[in-house]
């Protein structure tokens, strides 16, 4: 069962009953799931549907998901290879802002973000794959996608 709670306000569920991928969307999934008390929220438009495919399908799948990766700094032993990772993830995340929300742990680094991360720490870094840890991982649904 989803925990309502845990969805952030702009990602958008899914009221497409007639879906073909609807039983396996998390987007619907979370629509049947929505508590009594909330009375507005984003939703997917059913004309997205085209040809029995939608952008926006999302599978119904725990994913191991990360928060923060201060600590990770420390198995970086150059100067140079510190620099050259920040100033790349600032500009994958967009701003100096993002960059500290996600660095921090305020926002939560899904899958692909975190693959991009440790290749980064290994290809510029000098580190093993191994040793690129975030400072906490919890398993949940990807609500991190537009």
């Amino acid at each position: 069962m989803i925990n309502f709670k845990e969805i952030p306000e702009w990602w958008a569920i899914c009221p497409n009953e007639s879906c073909p991928m609807a039983d396996s969307c998390l987007r619907h999934y979370a629509y049947v799931n929505v508590p009594e008390d909330v009375v507005k929220w984003s939703c997917v438009l059913p004309h997205l549907l085209k040809d029995g495919q939608c952008p926006k399908y999302q599978k119904t799948e725990l994913v191991t998901l990360a928060k923060g990766f201060k600590s990770t700094f420390n198995v970086v032993k150059s100067r140079e290879g510190k620099h050259m990772i920040r100033e790349c993830l600032q500009g994958y995340f967009g701003s100096n802002g993002s960059y500290y929300r996600y660095h921090d742990g305020k926002r939560v680094l899904n899958p692909e973000v975190q693959k991009y991360i440790r290749d980064l720490f290994v290809e510029c870094g000098g580190c093993k794959e191994e040793d690129v840890k975030f400072d906490e991982t919890f398993t949940s649904y990807d609500f991190t996608r537009v």
